[in-house]
């Protein structure tokens, strides 16, 4: 006759996040980059303010705004790239900001792939007004500009 043991098979059919909650949360929190916590918290906070929170009429920041936010953030920021400012626009938006370094970098995002980005850099001279869209690839320079070690 064979034995099963039950506390044994029922460790299979429970899934990996049940089984071990505390090292899941301790390796999600020591393989996060430092921006993404502090920067999800606040974009939290920012979908659930009502209509009219600046109290002008202003609508409540949409949610498609802030997770492209999120999206733009992931494909640009560094690890040792400063954490941004995150504040709701006057139209509905998100925008991200940065005043490191002789730096300013605002990225202003209304909707999907819908924004516009500026940028100077004091150091150079550069300034750059453009449009938000699928190639953040001109965003590489001032996020590499505002990191410890400054790239060329």
């Amino acid at each position: 006759m064979l034995r099963t043991n039950l506390a044994y098979s029922d460790a299979f059919s429970i899934s990996p996040q049940q089984q071990y909650p505390i090292f899941r949360r301790s390796h999600t929190a020591a393989t996060e980059s430092r921006w993404q916590a502090k920067v999800l918290e606040r974009m939290t906070s920012l979908i659930r303010l009502p209509a009219g929170w600046d109290s002008y009429g202003a609508p409540a920041p949409r949610y498609e705004a802030a997770m492209f936010a999120l999206e733009v953030l992931q494909r640009v920021m560094r690890n040792d790239t400063p954490v941004p400012a995150v504040v709701p626009s006057s139209t509905g938006g998100i925008q991200l900001e940065w005043h490191e370094k002789s730096v300013d970098l605002e990225i202003h995002i209304e909707a999907p792939y819908k924004g516009d980005v500026w940028w100077r850099d004091e150091a150079t001279g550069k300034e750059i007004c453009a449009d938000l869209g699928a190639d953040l690839s001109f965003l590489m320079a001032p996020i590499g500009n505002m990191s410890p070690v400054r790239s060329t």
